[in-house]
């Protein structure tokens, strides 16, 4: 997890790679292999391990939230919006207050044409995250 943190996703896939080759039944290794692809820009890849997540066993709540997001966040970067938003909206009913899964979803639905969506969950945002850069400014950009 510090090597993704660092942004050496490369050598994070590794390390998990050996994890999950030691504790293959790990939703935890296939969950942090999974967002290291994501952050690399490898969506595909990450989609691969999320779905195999499930399967694996339980995870805690921020966990599952964190999953879900990466999930939604991988189906938005292959320009699967419809699935994305359904991800980023089961992230958002577990926890209402991520502005981390809000921000994502309002970048899908920007990118899905469906405005005013995105505006409310910028300015939902907002209201976690008063001065939050990437909302103040697209929200200003959809207000244009």
């Amino acid at each position: 997890m510090a090597l993704g943190n660092l942004g050496r996703y490369d050598e994070a896939i590794v390390k998990f790679d050996e994890a999950i080759r030691l504790d293959p039944a790990s939703a935890e290794f296939m969950l942090g292999r999974a967002e290291a692809y994501n952050r690399s820009d490898r969506p595909q890849r990450a989609l691969e391990d999320y779905v195999k997540v499930p399967g694996l066993g339980h995870l805690a709540r921020a966990d599952t939230s964190r999953y879900r997001v990466g999930l939604g966040v991988a189906h938005f970067k292959l320009k699967d919006y419809k699935a994305a938003i359904e991800c980023l909206d089961a992230a958002v009913e577990l926890i209402p207050n991520s502005a981390t899964a809000l921000r994502y979803r309002a970048l899908v639905f920007e990118a899905a044409h469906e405005l005013d969506r995105a505006s409310r969950d910028y300015e939902a945002v907002l209201k976690l995250k008063p001065g939050d850069d990437l909302a103040t400014k697209r929200l200003a950009t959809l207000r244009r």
